[in-house]
């Protein structure tokens, strides 16, 4: 497992990266519902894209036993 300091940086970054995509997409929408459906798709959408995802499978697989495979 990883540190809990790990785990709070990364749930700091994600929420603070989240927020920046919700308000730019409420900008469009008015429905609370609909920009929260769309930012997390196109939060997730943008880390695929840009390669995080990937980055974050390659690194996370350091906190992983073996006995998980």
């Amino acid at each position: 497992m990883k540190p809990i300091s790990t785990l709070l940086i990364e749930a700091f970054v994600v929420g603070i990266l989240l927020v920046a995509v919700f308000f730019l997409v409420s900008k469009y929408t008015k429905n609370t519902l609909h920009a929260v459906f769309a930012s997390g798709a196109l939060f997730h959408l943008l880390c695929e894209a840009t390669g995080v995802n990937a980055w974050y499978s390659k690194n996370y697989f350091k906190y992983t036993s073996r006995s998980m495979l």
